[in-house]
């Protein structure tokens, strides 16, 4: 049985809005802003934990590559949240993303469709590649899509001396039309990806640092270090 089957939701769950921030404050990627990418891959997964993700990899033309992985449940294979000040159940950031994306690229607001394959995967263990089975979703591998990137500095949870740049794409868009997944479905002007881009203008690298907080900077990030984001449960 497919991973995507046993996930819990309900049709009382308050879905995500797309909406871009205007506070100030990826591999080889070291700046925000939006990029056009092609995707690589798009597999699930699972954590040790129990909670389902899925996980990308996008490409620009120039090379440079990103791997993400969203997280569409909890570890009790829930895509919703309860929110503590509401109690209302929330759908969960990653979900709302992958469905996005979903239909950016096929069309089709929901989950995509997945099927069972052979991969090749990178073994820390082993530190080779080694084959897999994943379920993977093969109709979205080698499409079109943007991606606005998010690049910010945070504490090393090693050596908080040693800040770590990190990278991810927080919101998609269509590469023909610039729309975000909400705006193509109303059919509106494209304006999130101006307000995201201006920002990212503004402050290229975002600095989360522990030292920082308080204080307004725009850095710039060394190629070195910057990691791809994996955000999970």
């Amino acid at each position: 049985m497919s991973l995507l089957n046993s996930i819990v939701t309900d049709e009382n769950i308050e879905v995500q809005e797309e909406r871009v921030s205007t506070g100030s404050g990826g591999y080889k990627i070291t700046e925000s802003g939006s990029n056009l990418f092609k995707i690589n891959m798009v597999n699930i997964i699972e954590s040790q934990h129990g909670a389902i993700g899925v996980k990308i990899q996008l490409e620009t033309e120039e090379g440079k590559k990103l791997t993400q992985t969203e997280y569409i449940t909890n570890r009790d294979k829930q895509s919703y949240y309860i929110d503590k000040k509401t109690n209302a159940k929330k759908e969960l950031p990653g979900y709302s993303k992958i469905c996005a994306l979903n239909y950016l690229v096929n069309g089709v607001w929901g989950l995509p469709t997945v099927s069972e394959r052979e991969i090749k995967e990178y073994d820390y263990d082993a530190r080779q590649e080694v084959s897999v089975r994943r379920e993977v979703a093969v109709d979205m591998v080698g499409k079109a899509i943007g991606g606005c990137v998010t690049v910010w500095m945070e504490d090393s949870y090693k050596d908080k001396s040693k800040p770590v740049t990190k990278v991810e794409v927080s919101h998609f868009y269509d590469p023909v039309t610039n729309k975000f997944a909400s705006e193509k479905k109303a059919n509106k002007e494209p304006e999130m990806i101006v307000t995201f881009n201006e920002v990212a203008e503004k402050t290229p690298v975002k600095d989360k640092r522990e030292m920082s907080k308080g204080v307004a900077t725009t850095t710039t990030a060394s190629a070195s270090g910057v990691t791809s984001a994996n955000v999970g449960f």
